[in-house]
């Protein structure tokens, strides 16, 4: 039975970065009218990206999707191509923690691909202000099987 990779898309490429929300408060009232006044506050959407060493981080999931991806195999995993979606957050020391695969096509796949995440090497987080912030991540993780 051959396995064959046609690319781990997952190693490179980042769907989505989390969007962070700040508040941002409006221009107090002015000392010239003595009306009361409503403070209004809007919430501002910033986009926070971490980073990770593009590098060490496909050599992780292709080291350890390959074996995950046999035994998926050798249990039934019919040929053809396959996509699972990983949510995850980058913590503000850069770990990586609340993973979820967002879909599950059967045969272990997705508790071994979460596992796979969870012990991913740290990522630099995200900043905003120049403060770590913790912020989610979508990554989607593809392989290909053949026999």
């Amino acid at each position: 039975m051959l396995i064959k990779k046609t690319g781990l898309l997952a190693a490179l490429t980042i769907i989505a970065g989390m969007a962070a929300y700040s508040q941002k408060p409006t221009a107090a009232s002015s000392d010239k009218d003595p009306s009361p006044t409503v403070g209004l506050d809007t919430v501002q959407m910033i986009e926070v990206e971490a980073k990770v060493n593009a590098l060490a981080w496909k050599k992780h999931l292709e080291s350890r999707l390959q074996a995950v991806v046999d035994k998926a195999s050798s249990k039934g995993l019919p040929a053809g191509l396959y996509t699972v979606i990983v949510r995850f957050l980058v913590e503000k020391d850069g770990s990586i923690t609340d993973v979820a695969a967002l879909n599950d096509i059967g045969y272990g796949m997705k508790e071994a691909i979460e596992k796979i995440f969870r012990t991913a090497p740290k990522w630099t987080p995200g900043t905003q202000n120049g403060v770590a912030v913790r912020s989610y991540h979508t990554q989607p993780v593809s392989f290909s099987v053949s026999r």
